[in-house]
């Protein structure tokens, strides 16, 4: 008998304990709801000042037509209470013109908040810029990821011509997606970085250091790249077209595959480099003095003359029998800005 009670008993106390966890369960959740509103209310006292603010400054920026439009109601009314037009006709012609006059509100409405938020966005735009430029010469891991992120804002923004010179953007594993077209990066540093699925027309990128780097589906069209600094770097299905290359440093790089098509190649070294492959049809001003000293040339496609001065200089180079394949065709994984 005694054990039939102390299993009863033993029953009552374990349900007794479930109903006791998970009344606390319930209250913690109850607090915890209380804890998040309080937080939730306190954040929303926090910002009251600063839409307040933000009101007034709202207002303080449309001060001149709302006193035009205090100005034009007083004359208004002024006018109709000396021609005694306040009669009991007024309040029904009011009516009248009022509900006529709601298409009008509407798109007057529309017609000022697209000029407004274009001007929001003119401001943004020249805050992010001014940013850039206070940050441009200074270089830090953190800083860096701040200059990428603000491009990248400027380009969902549908800035692409970023005239901000002396740029350090070095040592970074994600330079994707970027655009850039009429742009002034004169002098910018991305070396040790990763760059990739990147689009530079109409660029002026002289002296730009790209040492290091891996560039993978990059584009380059049109663009000063004078003094390029390309030592030790891993071009993969990169296509440059029309660029003027003076000067530019490809020593001991991969370049293998690569379209470098209407370019000039004046003063350019290539020490070293894996040009196998590689497009250089219609290039100008090249110096075979220097190319031969490239690494590799096998198979390289260039105008028949380029060839047979090669071939003088090393009859070991290998070229593909008849027609080139593949001459002057743009790799298709390659975008085009807008």
């Amino acid at each position: 008998m005694n054990n039939y009670f102390d299993k009863v008993l033993n029953g009552i106390i374990a349900a007794f304990n479930l109903k006791l966890a998970a009344f606390k369960k319930y209250t913690l959740d109850i607090k915890s709801d209380v804890l998040h509103a309080k937080d939730s209310w306190r954040k929303f006292q926090s910002t009251l000042p600063g839409e307040f603010d933000s009101f007034m400054r709202t207002l303080s920026n449309m001060k001149n037509i709302i006193l035009i439009f205090i100005a034009y109601a007083f004359f208004i009314i002024f006018i109709t209470d000396k021609t005694n037009n306040y009669n009991d006709n007024f309040l029904q012609n009011f009516l009248v013109n009022a509900n006529s006059s709601i298409l009008d509100f509407l798109i007057l409405g529309v017609i000022l908040y697209y000029f407004e938020h274009k001007r929001q966005n003119n401001d943004a735009i020249q805050e992010l810029i001014s940013d850039l430029e206070n940050l441009a010469k200074h270089s830090s891991g953190e800083l860096n990821i701040m200059k990428l992120k603000i491009m990248r804002q400027l380009n969902q923004k549908g800035v692409f011509d970023i005239k901000v010179q002396r740029i350090e953007m070095n040592e970074l594993a994600g330079i994707k997606n970027l655009k850039f077209k009429d742009a002034d990066l004169n002098s910018i540093n991305m070396s040790h970085s990763y760059i990739k699925k990147c689009n530079f027309e109409k660029c002026i990128l002289s002296a730009m250091n790209i040492d290091n780097c891996t560039l993978r589906d990059v584009r380059f069209v049109n663009c000063n790249l004078k003094n390029l600094k390309a030592q030790n770097v891993d071009f993969q299905n990169v296509y440059f077209e029309n660029c003027i290359l003076d000067g530019a440093y490809f020593n001991d790089s991969q370049i293998k595959s690569c379209i470098l098509k209407g370019c000039d190649f004046k003063n350019v070294t290539y020490e070293g480099a894996n040009m196998r492959s590689a497009n250089l049809t219609d290039a100008k001003n090249i110096d075979i003095t220097q190319l031969i000293k490239a690494g590799c040339l096998d198979y390289l496609i260039c105008d028949e003359k380029i060839k047979q001065e090669l071939k003088a200089k090393n009859d070991s180079i290998k070229f593909a029998r008849g027609k080139d394949r593949g001459k002057g065709i743009e790799p298709k994984s390659v975008g085009k800005p807008t």
